[in-house]
Parts: C-alpha cells; sequence; structure tokens
C-alpha cells in the first residue's frame, strides 16, 4: 500500500503546499518504518518542495513534492560512539596510578 498519486490531482492553489506536505510526510514515516522492521538506521532524510509557474495567470504554486531517504545497516555502536567511549577509558597509566 503506497502513497504516491498515480495521476495529477486538482487541488486548490492555496491547500496545494499543505497537500504535499502531508503527502511527503507520509513517505517519511514509512520509509522510517520500512528501515526500523530491516534493522536498518535513518541516516538522513529530506523533502523538497516543488513548485511551477502558471501559464496562464503567471502565480507560482506547489506542484509536488519529493522525499530522499539515506538508510544503513544498523550497528550496536557507530565509529564517534565508540571512540568516545574508548577516549573515556583509563589508559594503562592511569591505572596503575590509581592502585
Amino acid at each position: 500500500m503506497g502513497v504516491s498519486f498515480k495521476t495529477p490531482t486538482n487541488v486548490k492553489p492555496e491547500q496545494a503546499a499543505s497537500a504535499v506536505r502531508g503527502h511527503e510526510m507520509e513517505h517519511v514515516v514509512r520509509e522510517q518504518a520500512k528501515a526500523k522492521r530491516e534493522g536498518r538506521e535513518v541516516v538522513s532524510q529530506s523533502v523538497t518542495m516543488h513548485t511551477g509557474i502558471c501559464p496562464e495567470c503567471g502565480k507560482a504554486y506547489v506542484s509536488g513534492g519529493t522525499t530522499h531517504t539515506v538508510t544503513r545497516a544498523a550497528s550496536e555502536e557507530d565509529d564517534y560512539a565508540r571512540q568516545e567511549r574508548e577516549a573515556q577509558k583509563p589508559t594503562l597509566l592511569e591505572k596503575m596510578q590509581l592502585q
């Protein structure tokens, strides 16, 4: 069950941005859920709103959107967190001084 419109949908110009934003948020939520189901983590997500210019009246309008999601295999601990944890461990010299 997808969220994509199969054909263009007529929406009032003043409602277009809200409709597109809501539609793209469905993609965001679905991609996050998919990543979780697959044991992956979301690295980044972005939503781009597309606009057009009416050839008849010259007014700008929101014509659609694109959602981009990047995931990676979930790790128990990312490199940065591991380095931070290692940096907090006392060195051998510090251990000897504590005794």
